[in-house]
């Protein structure tokens, strides 16, 4: 199976970039899927997350006009059978204008439908009929998603961590959150 796996950047070190090498990775390893990766900023040895040698890794960068004509002929030159798009904006949208003739095109969800934008939001409704799978991080994406969409998954981020089975105890007082300090995170409500 070959897979294109397509994020704007892989320059910093946050949740989608992580998200996008360690499942590149491994597709790769554990399955033996040939696996291509691409960004718009990053050459490889710029990428924040490490990716396996045998992960075919590209950058097409430029504007997203160029971006998506350096794309599609990417898509042309080989076959692949799915094309996952991680997205934290606009990606997605682009990438539903492909010509994709035997290819799944799958969609990545890393933000909230809710923040968007209403042209956003109203382009995501008209635009992903295109798009044969959406993949929410959380339910409340997941039910906004099937009232207009016919195949909409939740599967939670993969870690790198492995799952802890002790927990503390319950007389600790203390919490800890970590994560980037913006309205996404929404601290407000934790």
């Amino acid at each position: 199976m070959n897979i294109l796996f397509v994020i704007n950047s892989l320059l910093e070190k946050a949740g989608s970039e992580r998200v996008a090498c360690q499942l590149a990775n491994l597709f790769q390893s554990e399955f033996g899927y040939n696996v291509t990766l691409i960004n718009r900023v990053a050459q490889k040895e710029q990428c924040a997350f490490h990716v396996n040698d045998e992960v075919n890794y590209h950058l097409l960068d430029g504007g997203y006009i160029p971006f998506y004509f350096k794309l599609q002929k990417l898509i042309s030159d080989n076959e692949y059978d799915i094309v996952i798009v991680h997205n934290m904006g606009k990606m997605s949208l682009l990438c539903t204008l492909l010509n994709l003739k035997n290819t799944r095109l799958i969609s990545l969800e890393h933000v909230a439908f809710s923040s968007r934008t209403n042209w956003i939001k109203c382009a995501t409704k008209y635009f992903y009929k295109k798009v044969h799978t959406i993949i929410t991080l959380t339910d409340r994406d997941k039910n906004e998603y099937m009232t207009w969409h016919p195949k909409v998954e939740r599967i939670n981020n993969i870690s790198p961590y492995e799952i802890q089975k002790n927990y503390s105890n319950s007389r600790c007082k203390k919490v800890i959150a970590v994560g980037r300090l913006t309205y996404q995170k929404n601290f407000q409500t934790l």
